[in-house]
């Protein structure tokens, strides 16, 4: 048998076998890499998507109206919130911070900012008999109109501020869906263990 039929080359290099398969394992690691960097956002978790997006714009005017109905009394028409909303009060609730990008609204993910609008500042902390100014509007606005009113906060932002409050929303829903995961797993390994029970 020749080194040819061997599958050994005749300078006495790698086995043509094995540089095959090498090229073979290259193009499927290549493959796998695109597959996930180009699919959709159909494809992604809906905790990864953005149910308060700034660039679109119809969502942006509905909720232009509603935080001008709803919002701007406290924190203003342009966004800017009330003095000394920096400081605590001498007495009395703390004064409405901005949510242009002066305030702290974009430290946050999206999913906190919804829950605070909806539900108040005292319950997503957890303070019992909180004093502050801001009351929870679960029982006057809609989810949709919550998120409505996100996107045009988020709309006033310049493009570095919304990019890192964007980040800060994945890294979110990140924790989010990890936590969810704990939890699944853990009722299904408990009905598993109850049906070992019943089993014996």
């Amino acid at each position: 048998m020749t080194n040819s039929e061997n599958g050994d080359s005749q300078g006495g290099g790698l086995p043509t076998v094995w540089i095959a398969g090498g090229l073979m394992a290259v193009v499927a690691v290549v493959g796998v890499i695109f597959w996930i960097g180009f699919r959709s956002i159909d494809e992604q978790p809906a905790e990864m998507t953005m149910k308060a997006d700034p660039a679109n714009l119809d969502q942006v005017t509905i909720g232009a109206e509603i935080y001008r109905t709803q919002c701007a009394v406290c924190h203003g028409a342009d966004l800017a919130g009330q003095p000394g909303w920096d400081r605590p009060p001498a007495a009395g609730p703390r004064p409405a911070p901005p949510h242009n990008e002066t305030g702290h609204t974009w430290h946050h993910g999206d999913q906190q900012i919804f829950d605070v609008v909806k539900h108040g500042p005292g319950m997503v902390a957890g303070i019992e008999n909180y004093d502050g100014g801001m009351p929870g509007f679960e029982n006057d606005l809609s989810d949709d109109e919550i998120w409505a009113a996100i996107a045009f906060i988020k709309n006033s932002w310049p493009e570095t501020i919304r990019a890192r409050q964007h980040a800060a929303s994945m890294g979110e829903a990140a924790v989010h869906a990890e936590h969810n995961g704990v939890v699944q797993n853990d009722e299904t390994s408990g009905e598993h263990q109850d049906d070992q029970q019943h089993d014996h």
